[in-house]
């Protein structure tokens, strides 16, 4: 076993991760190390890098992660070494009554792994083992990556948004969450998907996620559009997954009488809404936050049944020496970008 690994650190914010060779955590009980095979690159990564989202410097990011587990810690059952997990990030503390009440993924005390403790762009991760969630043999590590944080982030949403049979759906911004909302949506009945993106080189991928019409709202305005595909209805359910108060504002207005926003996207700002329009139509909120352990094993569940094809959102590959590539894409998304990964040198299978 090495007693050292490279590690890719945020050193400091705006600056580029830095590579470290560290110490292997050795697993304590209950813990499992994992050796990392894959890790996805994920947008709420850049706010941590800029400082936007503060963090104990120096830490390892990565979030979106999965391996084979390599060595287990004193009191491990139900785990083996060899075995193939995709990690859950969520550090929930299970006692307060929010955990308690069903709702880990919002609990007031979670911490996170890739923020609080160090994450997956590295060689090998050290994770609580309720953490390691068993892959199927027939689920690659790359969707196992991307199914801890992106595929069941969307998942949750689409959960709690209750999406019915024959109902319209919108889904601002097609990054790798909205991408994945616009696929599950699908699944789970939605009769019209209607994607909006500022980048018109997403339009292929977004066929391919399920949007059966993508609107450029760098050349139209998207509001005008949406109302315009739907016999100026509005859609039953609007799915935000940028971050930003414009499209908070776009999702509401893009709503049907008694249809339902789901904002995802992480936002820092303030946003200004005029309650009386929305009071009238009867508009239901709903903030979606993370996702739990289940959910995670249900998206694994689906991808190893063909239920989704979750491979064909991945668009870019690097390498883990070339991470500071993938985050410069993820950041410019210049071409045809959708779900960015990064391999650790082993197999990919």
């Amino acid at each position: 076993m090495m007693c050292t690994m490279n590690s890719y650190q945020l050193t400091a914010y705006r600056q580029p991760l830095q590579s470290m060779e560290v110490p292997v955590r050795q697993p304590g009980p209950h813990e499992v190390l994992v050796r990392v095979h894959a890790s996805g690159l994920c947008h709420s990564d850049l706010p941590v890098m800029d400082g936007i989202r503060p963090a104990v410097l120096p830490v390892t990011l990565g979030h979106e992660c999965s391996g084979r587990i390599v060595k287990l810690g004193a009191g491990v059952t139900g785990l083996a070494e060899g075995g193939r997990v995709s990690v859950f990030y969520v550090l929930a503390c299970e006692r307060c009554e929010t955990c308690k009440g069903g709702l880990p993924n919002a609990c007031p005390n979670r911490r996170s792994i890739g923020l609080h403790q160090d994450g997956g762009f590295a060689e090998y991760i050290t994770i609580p083992a309720a953490n390691a969630i068993p892959l199927p043999d027939s689920v690659s590590f790359e969707v196992g990556a991307i199914a801890g944080c992106a595929v069941s982030t969307a998942f949750h949403a689409v959960q709690l948004a209750h999406i019915r049979e024959g109902e319209t759906i919108a889904v601002i911004g097609l990054g790798g969450v909205g991408l994945y909302v616009s696929e599950l949506a699908k699944l789970r009945g939605a009769s019209m998907v209607i994607g909006i993106d500022t980048n018109p080189q997403k339009r292929r991928i977004a066929r391919r996620a399920g949007v059966d019409l993508f609107i450029d709202a760098s050349r139209e305005p998207a509001r005008e559009a949406v109302l315009c595909a739907t016999e100026r209805a509005g859609v039953d359910v609007a799915f935000e997954c940028v971050g930003r108060p414009e499209t908070y504002l776009m999702a509401l207005d893009s709503l049907k009488p008694g249809g339902r926003a789901c904002l995802v996207g992480l936002c820092a700002d303030p946003v200004e809404i005029r309650p009386f329009p929305l009071l009238l139509k009867e508009i239901r909120i709903l903030f979606a936050v993370n996702h739990t352990r289940e959910e995670q094993r249900q998206v694994l569940e689906l991808a190893s049944q063909g239920a989704c094809s979750l491979s064909n959102s991945i668009t870019h590959r690097f390498p883990l020496a070339r991470i500071q590539e993938g985050f410069d894409l993820l950041r410019t998304e210049i071409g045809e970008v959708g779900k960015i990964v990064v391999l650790n040198g082993c197999e990919s299978e």
